[in-house]
């Protein structure tokens, strides 16, 4: 489906035997918007005006309508990598290198879930006076299914560990080398443990690249995920990477829209 799939992946496996890059496939691979099943109905029902006057559940339906959708459909091809920590992913389609040499890892060879949608509209008509109104209640994802509609590309889950271990390494090891090693300190936890700190008490001869400005921002987020007594904890400054990390690959980011309502009033003259 994309002339530059070879590009992306094998053209870029260097092959030291032949040394030569991986040559391009000789038959068909499956294409990345290749979705096998796709599945989708609606019903709608009205009842009239005239429904069953002169009895309660008349006046209740009359002029009631409940309209309903669903679609089911299987998930999108796409590539498995190896697990370097690197954190790629992937909603569908080839990524960068592959994974291994079992035939599940040939291109677009996994597949993401299933995904499952079900809506309902219910309304209710209304005349007053010489106004027509209409209430209605909108429900999307009526039964808050979870649907997964991407991944880690390389552990084919909505978690990888080995990328989020190896990110707060980087980080940590990042904030050493801006603070020096003179601020780097030992403390002793309430359980007599010795852990590691930093030491921002004070900001002079700081080494990062905004100096003393990037030293208030750190000060900032121990105070904002520790007791802000300006000793940074391994505890502090995990409790402030993870935040960080679940804002741009918490589960979340992989996931459809929960349950949605959505109340109204239409008004017509």
């Amino acid at each position: 489906s994309n002339p530059r799939t070879y590009l992306n992946t094998n053209a870029r496996t260097f092959v030291a035997v032949t040394n030569d890059r991986t040559p391009p496939p000789q038959a068909t691979f499956r294409t990345d918007d290749n979705r096998a099943h796709n599945i989708s109905g609606s019903l709608a029902f009205n009842w009239p005006d005239d429904f069953s006057r002169g009895t309660w559940y008349g006046s209740v339906l009359r002029n009631a309508g409940l309209f309903a959708r669903f679609r089911f459909v299987s998930g999108l091809p796409y590539t498995r990598l190896i697990n370097t920590g690197r954190g790629q992913t992937s909603f569908g389609g080839t990524a960068f290198g592959l994974e291994g040499e079992r035939e599940d890892d040939a291109l677009n060879a996994s597949e993401l879930p299933w995904q499952y949608y079900f809506s309902l509209r219910v309304t209710k008509g209304l005349r007053l006076g010489p106004t027509d109104w209409t209430l209605y209640a909108d429900f999307r994802n009526l039964f808050n299914i979870r649907n997964v509609l991407g991944v880690f590309a390389e552990s084919g889950d909505v978690v990888n560990e080995e990328y989020k271990d190896a990110l707060f390494s980087s980080e940590l090891t990042r904030l050493r080398s801006d603070a020096g090693g003179a601020r780097v300190i030992s403390i002793t936890s309430p359980t007599g443990e010795s852990l590691e700190a930093i030491d921002l008490r004070s900001c002079a001869g700081w080494r990062g690249s905004g100096q003393e400005a990037d030293c208030e921002l750190v000060r900032g987020a121990e105070m904002r995920f520790g007791n802000g007594d300006q000793i940074y904890t391994e505890e502090e400054l995990d409790a402030a990477l993870t935040s960080w990390y679940t804002i741009f690959n918490g589960q979340q980011t992989f996931l459809g829209d929960p349950l949605h309502i959505r109340l109204g009033i239409q008004l017509a003259f």
